[in-house]
């Protein structure tokens, strides 16, 4: 799933898979705002036929590993 998610991220945000790490934070390493977060979440419905992440959910993700976290239990939904 992590391989998933990097692709994800570095396809929408431009920027390269080998800046990307399980640690780096969306907002502060990757600079994603508000916007950017739901841009990324309807991608990953897309992607994997999950469900809409919901709100309260978005705003508790902040590293890629949070995300890859969220995608894995989605997935399992």
């Amino acid at each position: 799933m992590y391989d998933i998610v990097v692709d994800l991220l570095s396809a929408k945000l431009g920027i390269r898979k080998s800046d990307i790490s399980k640690t780096s934070d969306l907002r502060k390493d990757l600079h994603c705002d508000s916007l950017t977060m739901v841009e990324l979440s309807l991608a990953f419905q897309d992607e994997l036929g999950i469900a809409e992440i919901p709100d309260e959910t978005l705003a508790e993700i902040h590293t890629v590993n949070d995300l890859v976290r969220c995608a894995e239990n989605m997935v399992k939904k």
